[in-house]
């Protein structure tokens, strides 16, 4: 007999050739496969990989029950969870834990199904490590933690859009911006969240980061905030872009900037502008149209003489009240500046001498209707007119600034001269007792003067200087002047600046001048012992010798609340014991022989 079998072997072929690619890829399979009847559970092959992974060998697994084996007892993989495969021919466990023959421990996907083979049912298991993948997404999760903690913690406003420009991530900042929950905005556009013409223009800047790839940087109000707005393209996946932004409340560097701005243009204390605006707005109206352009300068008369003895606050109170002056004088586009110190300038454009003069004229009727209860306010002012294009406008700056000097030589002199008297009335007035005391120094001067047959002349300088010799007190607060206690440290240090003041006060007037040295060194010794230098002997003017013997005396003989006063004839002898030390020897027998009418005069 003779059978055609030519199917029957291409089948067996076929079989063999299948089941060689099966066993391939069994044998090369990177997940570990288990194959288990169905009914028993008996394991009937394990592929190498498993093998590896597991670390047990390949007699471990054949014909033992999956739930006797090492990794997979108290797991997931065990009777109760056989029965359920049976009856439904699937189980998955997508982070089931293995143990190792080594011990470490392996996470791994558990697949499991039932199928048929022959006609009997088999069970394969596909076994998955997934411990690197797990590692990574942990890893990713404390990365995402972190950026989400990073991104609520900024005070930025920080959002990620999708391609449709719907929010993705948003911060703990832009949920209280917009003053709505991010579970609320994730999802939506900004047409679902703000107003359309809000919504618009955000979606202009968005689509031109999708489509140019570029960075948007804007800013925009917000009631009175002001913000800043970086936007930039996102990669989402190879082939998605989106859109991240930064918004920056920029409010308070805009005002810092702004006021820096007006800081460099504008002097702090009267609010005019400054040097550098003016040097600066010359160029810019030193043209053709503006022609002719005249310029003002001011200067106060006697404010180092007004700081020296009123303080600096006093002096800062007049600045402000010359500028106000002259912005009450002014038109109201012309241009005041503060330069430095006590100097101002007034730009003029289209205003010849006639105008500037009558500017200046204001300003004067202003000035003569202040208040003179304290000090005489004296401005100079002088002016230079450009009324040609080829006049250099620096050399009508410096112009103006002759004319001014030439006035300020004769007012600011005149205006010294008054403020010595303002000044000595006004220390009177803070202090009965300086008052009367200074008159008697003065009186007692003039009679050592006299005793000493001094000109008349130098006997009127020394009446003078004796009356003058306490000027500088007029910066000590008058608490101090009229203390009925003993001086502190502090209060006696600002005692002794008394005698520098007064010379600062004094040189500055012309008709004083030559007093300012005798009042300087009127608390100078004999034997070098004084102040405010330490001058010894005839070292000392004589002036000023005289003024301290006499000063003394009469600060001996007064009533003072902490002390009694001295007798005549106390004082006398309290003048004998100093003579070669406190005192000049021949001006103390002087004033001895002279003692009669100096208790005279004192009566």
């Amino acid at each position: 007999m003779t059978r055609d079998i030519t199917e029957q072997r291409r089948a067996e072929k076929e079989l063999t050739v299948s089941e060689q690619r099966y066993r391939r890829l069994f044998e090369s399979a990177k997940d570990g496969i288990l194959i288990i009847d169905a009914e028993t559970g008996k394991i009937k092959n394990v592929n190498p990989y498993l093998i590896d992974m597991l670390g047990y060998s390949e007699d471990q697994f054949i014909e033992k029950s999956i739930w006797e084996i090492g990794p997979f007892k108290d797991t997931a993989a065990n009777f109760d969870n056989f029965l359920k495969l049976q009856e439904n021919e699937y189980i998955r466990y997508e982070n089931m834990p293995l143990q190792t023959a080594c011990g470490n421990s392996i996470a791994v996907e558990f697949v499991s199904n039932v199928y048929m083979v022959n006609d009997k049912k088999v069970i394969q298991c596909n076994i998955r490590n997934i411990t690197d993948r797990k590692k990574a997404e942990k890893a990713l999760m404390e990365s995402e933690n972190l950026y989400r903690t990073f991104i609520d913690a900024s005070k930025d406003v920080i959002y990620i859009k999708d391609a449709e420009l719907r929010y993705l991530i948003v911060n703990k900042a832009f949920s209280e911006y917009l003053n709505i929950q991010s579970h609320d905005v994730i999802g939506k556009t900004d047409f679902d969240l703000m107003p359309r013409y809000e919504a618009e223009a955000c979606r202009v800047t968005d689509l031109k980061v999708l489509t140019d790839r570029s960075v948007v940087l804007t800013e925009g109000g917000l009631g009175e905030k002001l913000f800043e707005t970086t936007k930039f393209p996102v990669m989402l996946s190879d082939e998605m872009t989106g859109v991240g932004a930064f918004i920056k409340d920029i409010t308070e560097r805009k005002l810092s900037e702004e006021n820096l701005y007006y800081m460099s243009y504008h002097d702090s204390l009267t609010g005019l502008f400054n040097r550098r605006y003016m040097e600066e707005e010359l160029v810019r109206q030193d043209i053709e149209a503006n022609l002719p352009i005249s310029i003002i300068m001011g200067d106060v008369n006697g404010l180092k003489l007004i700081n020296d003895s009123f303080g600096h606050k006093v002096g800062d109170e007049i600045l402000i009240r010359t500028a106000e002056i002259i912005k009450m004088g002014c038109r109201p586009n012309d241009i005041i500046c503060r330069l430095s110190g006590d100097e101002f300038v007034v730009i003029l454009p289209n205003t010849d001498e006639s105008e500037s003069e009558h500017i200046i004229s204001n300003f004067n009727k202003i000035l003569s209707n202040e208040d003179r209860n304290l000090l005489e306010l004296s401005i100079s002012f002088g002016y230079q007119t450009k009324n040609s294009p080829s006049e250099n406008i620096n050399e009508t700056l410096r112009e103006a600034e002759n004319v001014l000097f030439r006035h300020k030589l004769y007012e600011s002199r005149s205006m010294r001269n008054k403020a010595i008297g303002i000044i000595m009335n006004t220390l009177f007035e803070k202090s009965n007792r300086e008052s009367q005391h200074s008159k008697r120094v003065s009186e007692i001067c003039e009679i050592i003067a006299d005793k000493m047959h001094c000109s008349k002349d130098n006997i009127q300088k020394i009446k003078t200087a004796g009356l003058l010799h306490d000027i500088g007190k007029i910066g000590i607060d008058e608490n101090i002047l009229n203390s009925s206690k003993d001086l502190t440290d502090e209060e006696w240090k600002e005692i002794i600046k008394h005698p520098e003041a007064a010379w600062r006060i004094l040189s500055s007037s012309t008709e004083f001048s030559e007093l300012a040295n005798f009042v300087f060194e009127h608390h100078e010794r004999w034997d070098g012992k004084g102040y405010p230098k330490g001058l010894k002997g005839n070292d000392i003017a004589v002036e000023a010798r005289i003024i301290a013997l006499a000063d003394s005396y009469d600060a001996m003989t007064s009533e003072r609340s902490y002390r009694k006063a001295l007798s005549h004839e106390e004082a006398i002898k309290e003048i004998e014991r100093c003579s070669g030390t406190q005192f000049d020897p021949e001006i103390v027998k002087v004033f001895l022989e002279a003692a009669n009418d100096i208790i005279l005069e004192s009566k």
